[in-house]
């Protein structure tokens, strides 16, 4: 597997392991224990948690490209306007940032109930 170079493939790498993470965690095919759980929880607590800062630059990025004259919108309901667009994209994105806030807390509320949660001799 080759290290991602872009945003863009980075982002592709990060979609494939959430996608991978779909298949592994099947009930009835899953072999993971509670602490597995826990420790799952964590990590998607960490990658949720990083979701607003970059939401927040892409923001960022598409106002600085519309600001120097990098985007042009060629046809949709912001024709020719691509300072409307970025401000519906940063309404969106901002929306998406508070979605993701809300879900790192919900993941870390979740996990937190299994703190004191250890896997019992049958399910050894």
């Amino acid at each position: 597997m080759t290290t991602p170079t872009t945003p863009r493939e980075t982002a592709e790498t990060a979609a494939e392991a959430i996608r991978a993470l779909n298949h592994h965690t099947r009930p009835g095919i899953a072999q993971v224990d509670v602490t597995e759980i826990y420790d799952l929880l964590a990590e998607l607590t960490m990658l949720a948690g990083r979701l607003p800062q970059l939401l927040g630059q892409l923001e960022e990025l598409v106002d600085d490209l519309v600001e120097h004259g990098h985007v042009a919108i060629a046809e949709g309901d912001q024709h020719g306007d691509p300072v409307a667009a970025a401000a519906i994209c940063g309404h969106w994105l901002a929306t998406g940032r508070a979605a993701a806030d809300q879900l790192a807390h919900a993941l870390e509320a979740a996990q937190q109930t299994l703190t004191w949660a250890a896997p019992t001799r049958a399910s050894s």
